[in-house]
């Protein structure tokens, strides 16, 4: 049985908790070149900065936000080997 409250994969991800000096023309520059990209928009609200990418299809935006993920989590665990590091 599926559960109703969950939203199904679409073709837009979402990337929220982005500081306030984030530069849109960096974010441009790094999604553009990625296959399927389509558009992006960034919002800058009064207490955070979101974005949206829209790419052609579902699959693009899958293998995108694995990436981010990747990418995010081995940088927390670069951050992580570095504070032990330090703390030896």
């Amino acid at each position: 049985m599926q559960n109703t409250k969950d939203n199904p994969p679409c073709n837009t991800l979402f990337i929220g908790n982005l500081g306030e000096t984030v530069v849109e023309e960096e974010l441009r520059s790094l999604f553009s070149v990625q296959p399927g990209y389509k558009q992006m928009k960034v919002l800058r609200q009064e207490r955070n900065t979101v974005c949206f990418i829209e790419f052609e299809v579902t699959s693009y935006t899958m293998t995108m936000m694995l990436f981010y993920f990747q990418a995010s989590w081995s940088m927390l665990e670069m951050s992580s080997s570095e504070a032990t590091k330090q703390l030896k």
